[in-house]
Order: structure tokens, then sequence, then C-alpha cells
């Protein structure tokens, strides 16, 4: 039994994730910001000064992107609703001058238009030129305002006027140049540990994760506790339907995440720690809905409920039984043309199908150009046609595959009719009967055949015992003194018996070859050594018949992988039949030879009497007579 985390624990190690996933979320924020403040490739203090010229040069041009002008005077400088920048709540300090030099406009404490003592100018000071630009007609007077970054279309009618921004670092407010040079301050010095502090937390991360994933869903395994098994157990929250709860989240964290844009009003009014708070909250917001959203899906996982305890399941399953039972009461008519189709021949069932389906694809084809949905419909009852005509070649092939198959002798053959049509789907289980009722004959012809042969062995072999007697009595009594005729029956019932005692055990050797438990000793031979002998025992009995025997056998020695014993039981019956049923006077041809890496042993002659029966009846077994071209052959070695 695998060993669960009890659920404190499980919670511990999801705070502690959680925790990690901050760090490491603050840890990378703080390495995109130094890169961002070029905090890799300057000093400390350079650093700061580029970050404050960036702040100042910024804060000017959202003054110029303000900036209003009055034909009354400048009353527009000092109306607009300023920004705690513009009432001097800030280190950024600003100065309005017209084209003449006058102020228009500052935020010094003093009022005027001269830096203060303190106010860092040389190193973060921003200068931002703006003009106005009037221009009147037969249509009237019209006023327009640029950023002037150059020369002006017309100077002589461009009035120009100046930004001068810089910062002050006596200012006793807490603003964004106060953060970002905490920040520096506190980050600038462990900028290179923060990557490997990254990097080492994400393998923590990751072992951390998988523990989260194997165990959660699971109560631990207590042997004495009747609920505590290690089985998966589901908590309230995993409950709720899966759409419903995942939706709230997604919810919520869209809800966050618009939250996140307004926090930059708060920079601008000054709100500076505010807005980080408010981020820090938000963000640990997200973390938690996206650690709510992993951990009730892997439990639903493990107890298989992801889909099944969804509003849109158990709606789509009501669906399906309200449907089921519907169907139930129109299937009904459906059912029954079903089967009154399917009691007509299939070439009727075509002859009254096939007009209907004429009929009403032309009526319809002539309305196809009436709209272009109906033209659309058409092409979409056209393919389902087209399709419907393929699946029936489809099935039709299937059906011809296996015919062709059983006509091979293929008897196992089985046609997959689960996705056929209903008319193949019949023919198919057809030719599948057929098959298993020809594999069932066959068996049983087989089997019928073996009976036999077992048979005829039992009964040789009980033959051969009383015959074995007969045997031995009579040689004890050819032993004895007879007179007369008796020597003479005596020798005449020796020779039959043992004659019978031969043929009994060819009977029995035939009968264990055709069961496959005859006994076979391969040994590399010369077949024609063998050959030639075979042909010396019987030259005596050949030419007693006017055979003449015309022996082709090579000079070479042929070596072959047989039994010598049964080869020579072979041809020593080739011969015997010769001796018994070839014409006399005529020829004998033994042929041996090699022939694609096989030893061909031929023996032909001219039969006595005219034979009337085929080729194949003749080489069965117990048939007199001798065929043409009989062969035997053995591979070579």
């Amino acid at each position: 039994m695998k060993t669960y985390m009890s659920l404190g624990k499980q919670w511990v190690l999801r705070i502690g994730i959680f925790l990690l996933i901050l760090v490491l979320l603050a840890d990378l924020g703080m390495i995109f910001v130094l890169a961002e403040m070029n905090g890799y490739s300057l000093t400390k203090e350079e650093t700061k000064l580029y970050n404050f010229q960036t702040i100042t040069e910024s804060k000017c041009y959202e003054i110029q992107r303000e900036w209003e002008w009055d034909y009354d005077g400048y009353s527009g400088v000092s109306a607009y609703n300023h920004s705690p920048d513009y009432r001097g709540k800030t280190h950024f300090r600003f100065i309005i001058t017209d084209p003449d030099g006058e102020v228009l406009y500052s935020n010094q404490p003093n009022g005027s238009g001269q830096a203060v003592p303190g106010d860092v100018w040389l190193q973060t000071a921003h200068t931002q030129p703006v003009y106005e630009h009037t221009e009147s007609s037969e249509y009237g007077q019209w006023t327009e305002r640029y950023a002037y970054y150059g020369n002006p279309w017309n100077n002589e009618d461009s009035l120009v006027y100046t930004i001068q921004g810089f910062y002050s670092f006596q200012s006793a407010t807490l603003d964004v140049y106060d953060l970002v040079e905490w920040i520096i301050d506190t980050f600038h010095p462990l900028r290179y540990f923060l990557p490997v502090f990254l990097l080492t937390g994400i393998l923590v991360l990751a072992v951390l994760w998988y523990k989260l994933s194997v165990h959660t869903g699971h109560r631990q395994y207590l042997p004495d506790h009747p609920l505590y098994r290690g089985e998966v157990v589901l908590s309230f929250f995993d409950r709720i339907p899966s759409d419903l709860y995942l939706l709230v989240l997604f919810f919520l964290f869209a809800l966050c995440i618009a939250l996140l844009d307004p926090l930059y009003d708060l920079v601008e009014l000054n709100m500076v720690y505010l807005a980080v708070w408010a981020c820090i909250g938000l963000i640990l917001a997200i973390l938690v809905l996206i650690m709510a959203a992993y951990i009730t899906i892997v439990s639903r996982l493990k107890a298989r409920t992801l889909l099944k305890n969804t509003l849109v399941w158990r709606c789509c399953l009501l669906l399906w039984k309200i449907w089921l039972r519907c169907w139930r009461v129109i299937r009904i008519p459906f059912v029954r043309l079903g089967k009154m189709l399917s009691a007509v021949p299939l070439i009727w069932q075509a002859a009254l199908i096939a007009p209907v389906v004429v009929v009403l694809y032309g009526l319809f084809s002539s309305l196809m150009w009436e709209s272009v949905g109906v033209f659309f419909l058409w092409i979409l009852v056209s393919l389902a046609l087209y399709l419907v005509i393929l699946y029936a070649a489809y099935c039709f092939r299937l059906l011809m595959q296996a015919g062709k198959a059983l006509a091979e002798g293929n008897l196992r053959y089985k046609t997959d009719t689960k996705h056929l049509l209903s008319v193949f789907r019949e023919h198919g289980e057809n030719l599948n009967r057929i098959g298993e009722g020809m594999e069932k004959a066959l068996a049983e012809k087989i089997k019928s055949e073996r009976f036999k042969t077992e048979l005829i062995t039992n009964v040789s072999h009980d033959i051969k015992t009383p015959l074995t007697s007969i045997i031995n009595y009579t040689d004890l009594l050819s032993r004895e003194p007879l007179e007369g005729n008796a020597r003479e029956y005596t020798e005449v019932l020796s020779r039959q018996s043992a004659r019978l005692k031969k043929l009994i055990e060819d009977l029995i050797e035939a009968s264990k070859a055709s069961t496959g438990n005859i006994a076979v000793a391969l040994e590399r031979l010369d077949v024609c050594q063998i050959v030639r002998q075979s042909l010396g025992e019987y030259a005596e009995r050949m030419e007693s018949r006017a055979l003449h025997v015309v022996e082709t056998v090579p000079d070479t020695e042929i070596y072959a992988m047989v039994d010598g014993r049964q080869l020579w039981r072979v041809l020593d019956n080739l011969y015997s039949n010769v001796c018994k049923y070839a014409l006399e006077g005529t020829r004998v041809y033994v042929v041996a030879a090699e022939d694609a890496g096989e030893v061909i042993i031929s023996v032909k002659n001219i039969s006595r009497d005219v034979l009337t029966t085929d080729a194949e009846e003749l080489t069965e077994r117990f048939v007199h007579g001798i065929p043409a071209g009989l062969r035997k052959a053995a591979a070579l070695g």
C-alpha cells in the first residue's frame, strides 16, 4: 500500500509551494527590473542617475501631453487639475517658460524658475520644448499644438514654450523616485545571486510540485481506521460541478488581471506604497486561484469525475435519456418499415428504393438554383449519396474478398460484419457460417481418416500376433520328419505365412507414415550408389521379363540427406511394380540427377495394360498400375 501524506502535511506542502512561487516571482521580477534599469551594466550610482533621468524625462512628456494654452493669458497653465507632482509633493521639479523666458508655472517651493539648493540638475535634468502655431483663413482661426523636435514648419509663426524638469532630493515625500532608489539599493548588490537562486528554486519547485500532484486527492493510509485507506477522497469544493467551479475561478482570475492595470494611477497620485501592496495582494490572489484550480483538477482526474461532474455533462445526459424515451416511440414505424423491406428480396428492394431516390433527387436538383442555401444543401445531399454508394461498394468488396479466401481453401477466414449494411451483413454472416461448416466437415473427415488408419494399425497388430505363432509352429513342423506331400505343404504354408507377415508389416508402416508416426533417421548418403545397388538386385528379374533397363546415373557422387532404409523400400516398391505391370520387351528408364538443389530419381516404363485412370487417382493408395513420370525427391544436404 502506497503511503500518502496526511491532510495537514498536504496543506503545509501547498503553503510552502505557494510561498516559494511568490519568492521566485519576486526574484524573476527583480531580475527583469534590474535588466530594465541597466543594473547589470552600470554601477549602483550610475544606475540611480540613469533611472532618475528616465523618470524625469517621462514626467516632462506627461506635462507636454497635458499642455493647454488659454488665449486670454496664462490661466490655462495653472488652471489644470494638477496631480501631486505639479503641486510640489514630489522629488520631481519642473518649470514652464514662454518664448520670452518668463516663468508661466513652476512647482518650486519658492515659485521661482530657479533651481533651489539640493536639486540635482546636471545629472537628471530634462528640457522638453513645445510650440503653438495659429493660422487664420476665411473659415476662421484655429490653433495647432505640436511637440517641438527641431525647427517647426514655420518658425516665424511658432510660439515655442519650454518645460524643464529635474530631480530634487530635498523633498520629504515618498514617490516613484524613492521606490526606484530602494530597489537599486537593495537588489543591485544581489544582481548576480538572483539568477542562481531562481534556477535552484525552479528545481526545488519541480520536486515539490511532483509531490503535490502525487498526494493530492488521497487520504493518509491508516490500517486501523475505516476511512483512511489511501483512496481518492474528494473535498467539498471538489464535489462542486467542474464547469461551474472552474468558471468562478476563471472569473476571479480575470478580475484580478483587470485590476492590475489601474495600479499605475496610484503611482501617479503619489500612492506608490499603496500600489505596491495592492499589486502584491492581487498576485497572491492570482496564485491562490491557479493552485486551487490545479488541485481540484488533479483530484477530479484521479477520481474520474472531471467530465462527469459537470453541469454540461448532466444536461447532455438528461437530454440523451429524453431522446431515448422519445426514440422508443418514434422508432416503431421505422422498425416495422425495415422489417417489411427486409422481407422483400434484395432485387425488389433496389427496384422499390432506387426510383424514389432518383425522383426525389431529380426534383431537388431542379430547385438547386433557387437560392444559395438550397445549392449548398444540394451539394451536401449529393455528397451523402456519393458516400453511401462508396460504402456499399466497400461492403461488396469485403464479401468478394471473403468468397475468394474460401475458394482458395482458407476456411478460417472471417468477414468483419460489424460495420456492414444490413443486407451485406446477412450475406457476410452466411459466408462465415459456410467456412465454419466446411472447416468442421474437414476436421471430421480428417478425424475419420485418422481413426481408420489407427484401426488398420490396431487390427494389423492383432493379426500379427497369431500369425507369428503360425510361422513359429510351421517352422517347428518343417523340422519334423515328414513323408509324401506333407513336406511340400509345409513349405507352401511357410512361404505364404512369411509373405502375409511382410504384407502386414508394410500395412503397419503405411499407416504409421500416414499418421506421421514413422521414424526417419536422416544421414548424408550417395544417392547414385543406392540406385545402382537397387538395380543390381532386380537385374535378373527384369531380364526374365525381357525388360531392358536404360540407366542414366552420373559417375560422380550426388549426396542427399535421406533415410537409406526408407529410400531402399521406395525403390524396391517401384522396381517390384515394374516387374509386375510393365509390358514385356520394352524399356525401363531410370534417371538420377540434381536439379536446383534437389536430387531427383525418375523411373519410367510402359504399362502392360491400357491405363484409363487419371494420374491423380493412380497415385492414391492401393491402386494397381505404374504412372509415367513417378518421382521421389529428397533435399540436398
